[in-house]
């Protein structure tokens, strides 16, 4: 998991925009998107014979789906009021304006 996710649009050439600033990004360049979730989507199935096309099992098949199974959540609320629904195999969210860095701190002697 990234500490601080750096979030671009889709298609964003990174090298093209390092190189306009000079070789380098901080992550503060305007380019970079703020006040969004990233959510990642998990698919997981069986292939046959190595063949991607050939997906004999799922998580989420037509029968028995899984993730519902297992209780996934189907949406829930941020401190703010904002809604979100969740589909099968959404399991991560990330905020793009923070940091696991704001929920844990470490202490030393």
């Amino acid at each position: 998991m990234p500490i601080a996710p750096y979030i671009l649009p889709k298609g964003t050439s990174i090298v093209s925009l390092a190189n306009h600033y000079g070789g380098a990004l901080d992550g503060h360049e305007p380019e970079f998107l703020r006040g969004g979730y990233i959510l990642v989507k998990f698919e997981i199935y069986t292939i046959k014979n190595g063949d991607a096309n050939t997906r004999i099992l799922g998580y989420k098949a037509p029968i028995a789906n899984m993730w519902a199974i297992e209780g996934q959540m189907a949406g829930d609320t941020d401190e703010m009021g904002q809604m979100f629904s969740f589909s099968s195999g959404d399991i991560i969210m990330f905020e793009s304006d923070y940091s696991v860095r704001n929920d844990y701190q470490g202490q030393s002697k």
